[in-house]
């Protein structure tokens, strides 16, 4: 739909958090089969009991089995982020996301009393937060709300309006309600997360993970994943890269048309026109308006593009 050629070409680090996500909730589910919540976070395992190992599985493991499905489809589907950002820039989105959610979270449970026993003679079960990587995806949900068009409408029963958007909308929606306020909250924490992002606070929208670290995982952890040496290291995002071939195919244009021996003109034929710039669409500079942007940054990302709807919007998307 939005994420381009099928498969995880350009985004390998989305390849590895599903991957990684999967492994980890599998093999470790199966050895702890006797709790219903083994990754959970509560008030109880983390500042009564100290099992601090929960915060970073909890991230990544999700408890059952659908649950796994949709999170590794949504991620799947959510790919189209780390082509356009690349995949340097996607890193530190997942991580500052993955923070912000787990910080909030982990507040809150501080926050939340402990059931007293000398009250109640049955107490309820201890408050815990579904675990899985609930608050990367919502706030990946967020900018794919914000930012990202329908690509096609269409009416469901010939009265209900929708988009091409429905399907990943409606795995959110599993996923926001498989567990009620449980899951709500880290959902909630997510998207608050990427409202920050999409906010540049602190600029973070600009960072990328150091040479240094994309160099490693390119030599090291690239072909763990079966993938290419080389994949984390190419930070440009796709725009950039198109962008950046087709002004290699007007240069090569222009050196072969140099290199072509010159024909004298005759005198009574005219120069050529010059050729005029060409001028953004006021149809596609209202189509991103609308999402948004601002219409100076559009006319410009327009010119950029030639024109190109889906090419200007990937460069703002960029920022």
């Amino acid at each position: 739909m939005y994420s381009g050629p099928a498969g995880f070409q350009g985004a390998p680090a989305t390849k590895a958090v599903i991957l990684v996500s999967a492994a980890l909730s599998l093999v470790l589910a199966s050895r702890s089969s006797h709790s219903s919540h083994p990754f959970a976070l509560s008030k109880e395992a983390l500042f009564s009991r100290r099992e601090w190992w929960r915060v970073p599985l909890s991230q990544l493991c999700v408890a059952t089995t659908p649950d796994l499905l949709v999170c590794a489809l949504l991620l799947y589907s959510f790919r189209f982020f780390e082509r356009h950002l690349g995949s340097a820039k996607f890193v530190v989105l997942c991580s500052f996301s993955t923070l912000v959610s787990l910080s909030l979270q982990v507040l809150l449970l501080l926050l939340v009393p402990s059931p007293s026993a000398s009250l109640l003679d049955d107490p309820p079960p201890p408050f815990h937060l579904a675990s899985g990587p609930l608050g990367l995806l919502f706030a990946l949900f967020l900018l794919f709300f914000a930012d990202v068009p329908p690509t096609a409408r269409y009416l469901l029963l010939s009265r209900v309006p929708l988009s091409d958007k429905a399907l990943v909308y409606l795995g959110g929606l599993q996923l926001l309600f498989s567990s009620g306020l449980s899951s709500i909250v880290p959902a909630v924490t997510g998207v608050i997360a990427g409202a920050l992002y999409r906010s540049n606070a602190l600029g973070i929208r600009k960072a990328k993970v150091p040479d240094p670290i994309a160099r490693f995982a390119s030599a090291w952890i690239a072909p763990l994943l079966l993938w290419p040496s080389g994949s984390f290291s190419a930070s440009s995002s796709v725009a950039a890269q198109q962008l950046a071939h087709r002004r290699r195919q007007q240069q090569q244009q222009r050196h072969q048309l140099q290199q072509q021996p010159q024909r004298p003109l005759h005198h009574h034929m005219p120069p050529p026109p010059p050729v005029a710039a060409a001028e953004p669409s006021p149809a596609h500079v209202e189509s991103l308006v609308a999402m948004g942007f601002e219409r100076e940054a559009a006319e410009g990302a327009l010119r950029r593009a030639r024109n190109d709807l889906h090419l200007a919007t990937n460069l703002l998307l960029e920022g």
